[in-house]
């Protein structure tokens, strides 16, 4: 990520300074915070907002749905379901 901000490689950053090393290290996180929002946004876009898939129609899960959801998922990893 840093090369690619850089647009060279990373042995080059060896002999840079103090400052330069900070302008690609923000650079690189401009990068990567750009592609983090493209994500987003195309989750957006693909219908359910990157949303769960819960059915609506149910309502919220009760303390006691969920314990129940989760012993059962545990006792499928255990073995014993």
């Amino acid at each position: 990520m840093i090369a690619r901000a850089r647009a060279t490689n990373l042995a080059t950053l060896k002999v840079l300074s103090c400052d330069s090393v900070k302008m690609a290290f923000q650079a690189a996180a401009q990068l990567k915070r750009q592609e983090n929002n493209a994500q987003t946004a195309a989750a957006a876009r693909s219908g359910n907002g990157g949303a769960g898939t819960r059915d609506a129609t149910k309502g919220v899960p009760t303390l006691a749905d969920i314990q129940k959801m989760q012993d059962e998922h545990y006792a499928k990893l255990a073995g014993r379901a």
